[in-house]
């Protein structure tokens, strides 16, 4: 059988599979697809790499017994530290300055152009992959999981709505949603220890 053929085959068995038990990283590409144009996007990618990781640690946690997951909720506690922190870093005036008085700058149109290619990406990913978890799979897991892929489509959301048009740029990481689902990740994510 010619490897492209295999390589469909596996593909259509795969694709009503969960992403936890069946896809590194929850599907979820390493940065969230995101560039390093501006500290901005760079917040973007800091934040959906830390997501990335945690739906990895999710999906090992599902592979294996119990005994196994102290390291992997250690794992966890860091990642969310980093979104956590990198929200409120990202949310100060200093990285909404850097855009709104650069608008015409170079890196900027590539950071725009970066963010309106890959939310839409992540978002279907997210979206998509958070209907497939599995109805058996640990409830906790179940719930952190969720928490993660919305916390993906809910920062991706306001990324795309905040390089809409730059003359009213409003920073996706100070927002009342981004903030939520912050505290909802972590919320759910705490869940995970019991």
């Amino acid at each position: 059988m010619p490897p492209m053929m295999l390589v469909e085959q596996i593909d259509r068995l795969l694709e009503g599979s969960c992403p936890l038990r069946t896809q590194n990283y929850g599907g979820i590409p390493t940065s969230g697809g995101y560039g390093s144009n501006k500290e901005y996007e760079v917040g973007a990618a800091r934040v959906s790499e830390a997501a990335h990781c945690i739906l990895g640690s999710l999906g090992r946690m599902v592979k294996q017994d119990r005994f196994a997951w102290p390291g992997h909720i250690r794992h966890i506690k860091e990642e969310i530290g980093i979104i956590e922190k990198s929200v409120r870093e990202y949310a100060k005036p200093i990285y909404t300055k850097q855009i709104v008085e650069n608008t015409n700058a170079p890196d900027v149109h590539r950071m725009v152009d970066s963010i309106q290619r890959m939310a839409p990406k992540l978002i279907q990913i997210a979206k998509n992959n958070r209907r497939k978890i599995s109805p058996d799979t640990d409830a906790a897991i179940r719930s952190a999981a969720e928490a993660t892929y919305d916390f993906l489509v809910t920062l991706s959301e306001k990324l795309l709505e905040s390089v809409k048009d730059l003359s009213r740029f409003e920073n996706a990481f100070s927002t009342r949603e981004v903030k939520k689902a912050t505290k909802q990740l972590s919320d759910e994510l705490k869940k995970v220890n019991l």
